[in-house]
């Protein structure tokens, strides 16, 4: 069944919405790690029908690897 809802990846990663060079914060990446987070979990395993969120483990993943890429 199709929704109409579709999630783009291109543009080498970077935002859709800033293909033309509109400049972007650095925290658009931190959203944007959340989103595949969340899509590895949905390809893992079946998961209930209901919201879910990325697992806090998840999260300090991103947050540990984006501070270390940031203080570089």
């Amino acid at each position: 069944m199709t929704t109409g809802h579709f999630f783009y990846l291109l543009n080498n990663g970077i935002a859709v919405n800033f293909v033309h060079g509109i400049s972007a914060s650095r925290f658009i990446h931190l959203v944007q790690a959340e989103i595949l987070a969340g899509v590895a979990a949905v390809a893992r395993g079946p998961l209930t029908p209901v919201l879910h969120e990325v697992s806090p483990t998840d999260r300090a993943t991103i947050a540990a690897i984006s501070l270390d890429y940031l203080n570089r």
